[in-house]
């Protein structure tokens, strides 16, 4: 009786301890690119390919710079385009096109049956590479994005089929609404193994398909997709969303739109569209223009519950909005 007591309070014990060393979410005002000195925070990009320039073989330099800011940080590793190309030349690939530049990439099928059980495994070292070289007690690293399955963007749901060529190579291949969805789950097991502690992000939109000719997009995947991540991150699932801007004020009241199921999904993280787009008249709108679009599209996130707004390079915030925003961000 004794044992079976002590083994229960251990279990207990080792329970609440793990609960109560995990990492807090990054929230208030953050930089895209760079660090910037009274923001709370900023989130770089990292390349697969810059990681990992030949297999089994690392280069964290990128990682170490970003940390040298001694600003707190959300990591983005991204794959799809930005894999290695010794991943590539070993695994194969598929073309994809931009939707936005048009120009035209490679990516490694990860949904091919053939190729799938390399590619997680390849994936998975990666991630336990990284995880070995940061730790998970840095105080300055608050969250990895979950980015296994993106295309072009770090998006996963977005999969550039709104163009012809995307479409034609990446069905040709194999491509199917099942066997994505199936690797969507294999990467958030992928990352529940590997990280214990840290905030992990995942940037929703709704999920893109196609059906016969016509390209569709699914908004109440979302839904079901945040439940999965719930059940294997608990608190530290961060739900995010790219690019909101003036225009998107308003979709949340839509079932038809991804915002609908976002919507007090806390912790929240959203980033606004660059400084180009923030406005309703896009590169044609006025700086002033621009800055009350901003602060519109901020106080927007808030009303939703967000924690934390990623801001566009070259935005006007003043330093007392900055710290208005930052306050109400950090109540949420």
């Amino acid at each position: 009786m004794r044992v079976e007591l002590f083994l229960s309070c251990l279990v207990l014990f080792s329970a609440l301890s793990l609960n109560a060393a995990a990492v807090s979410s990054l929230k208030g005002l953050l930089s895209r690119s760079r660090p910037i000195p009274g923001l709370s925070g900023w989130n770089p990009q990292l390349n697969w390919a810059d990681l990992e320039p030949s297999e089994g073989r690392f280069n964290f330099a990128v990682v170490d710079s970003a940390l040298a800011s001694r600003l707190p940080v959300r990591l983005r590793v991204w794959a799809g385009v930005y894999a290695p190309n010794w991943l590539k030349s070993k695994l194969g690939t598929v073309g994809v096109q931009n939707d936005q530049t048009n120009a035209k990439e490679t990516m490694v099928p990860y949904w091919r049956s053939t190729v799938a059980a390399q590619y997680w495994s390849y994936y998975e070292k990666m991630q336990v590479a990284l995880r070995a070289h940061i730790g998970e007690s840095n105080p300055l690293i608050r969250g990895i994005q979950i980015s296994g399955t993106m295309f072009v963007y770090s998006e996963p749901f977005l999969h550039q089929f709104k163009s012809a060529y995307t479409r034609q190579h990446v069905l040709a291949s194999g491509w199917t609404a099942k066997r994505d969805k199936a690797a969507q789950i294999k990467c958030l097991d992928i990352h529940k193994k590997v990280w214990k502690k840290i905030p992990q992000l995942f940037a929703f939109n709704s999920y893109q398909y196609v059906k016969g000719n016509n390209v569709r997009m699914d908004p109440k995947y979302v839904k079901k997709f945040i439940k999965s991540l719930r059940s294997r991150f608990g608190k530290r699932a961060v739900i995010a969303n790219h690019s909101i801007r003036e225009t998107y004020i308003g979709l949340h009241k839509s079932k038809k739109s991804c915002y609908f199921y976002l919507k007090k999904k806390g912790p929240l993280y959203f980033q606004t569209a660059t400084w180009d787009r923030i406005a309703k008249k896009g590169s044609r709108a006025s700086n002033k223009q621009r800055h009350a679009a901003l602060v519109k599209v901020i106080n927007w996130a808030i009303a939703m519950g967000a924690e934390a707004v990623e801001l566009p390079e070259g935005n006007n915030l003043t330093a007392k909005e900055i710290k208005a925003f930052t306050r109400k961000l950090k109540k949420n």
